[in-house]
């Protein structure tokens, strides 16, 4: 909780003379999941009024945050699942044509070539 940015060491005022912007106070709190790792850092500027940012900001904030970080790694829990799932796809489909194509051997490696760029999300794959 930094009531005057400008008198704060570690408060970069290079970013309010590129927007123009006039910082004055600053609350930063982390951003915790269910087992208290720190998964990002919330900050909100300029308290309205002339007034700081109190003890009951920060624990509404706080309080606040919590949701955040249990929403937020849900999100990312989702995002891995998605990603599992394509996977998944990706092996079956390649399973299914080993085992329904049997064509010349050219052809077999074009197409494990092609399934593992799309598994494996690059650009190029060579045998």
């Amino acid at each position: 909780n930094i009531p005057d940015a400008y008198k704060d060491e570690r408060f970069n005022h290079d970013i309010d003379v590129r927007t123009g912007y006039k910082t004055r106070t600053l609350l930063c709190m982390p951003i915790k999941d269910i087992n208290g790792e720190v998964i990002g850092v919330a900050q909100v500027i300029n308290k309205f009024g002339d007034s700081s940012f109190t003890v009951n900001d920060e624990k509404v904030f706080s309080s606040y945050l919590q949701f955040c970080g249990i929403g937020l790694r849900n999100a990312q829990l989702y995002e891995k699942s998605l990603l599992e799932v394509k996977r998944n796809q990706v092996l079956l489909d390649l399973a299914r044509m080993i085992f329904e194509e049997q064509s010349t051997i050219e052809h077999m490696v074009f197409r494990i070539l092609t399934h593992t760029q799309s598994l494996i999300q690059c650009h190029r794959v060579q045998v």
